[in-house]
């Protein structure tokens, strides 16, 4: 009784993900989600490497931070080796 229970419960579960997906397609065009439900599948890691991640999109997940850091690249922190070309010619005019 109780993995009949456990069974109908994700059948439910899997049917309410695949609709919302459905309705995020409509906010979200160009990812597919209405296609593939959000599942890693060729077509979604291409229209993620395309599109960049969406606010959708969980952060931690290795494709979407590799599309977030090729669309959106940190910028890198200057360290004390680091000579920008303003802070150069700032020195040189001081010399």
């Amino acid at each position: 009784r109780t993995a009949v229970a456990i069974a109908a419960a994700s059948i439910v579960a899997k049917v309410t993900r695949d609709r919302l997906m459905c309705a995020l397609a409509l906010d979200c065009l160009g990812y597919g989600f209405e296609q593939h439900k959000g599942y890693a599948v060729p077509e979604h890691l291409e229209a993620l490497d395309r599109l960049g991640p969406s606010s959708h999109h969980r952060s931690f997940f290795a494709p979407v931070v590799a599309a977030r850091l090729k669309h959106f690249p940190v910028p890198a922190e200057p360290d004390l080796f680091t000579v920008d070309a303003e802070s150069e010619a700032a020195a040189s005019e001081a010399a």
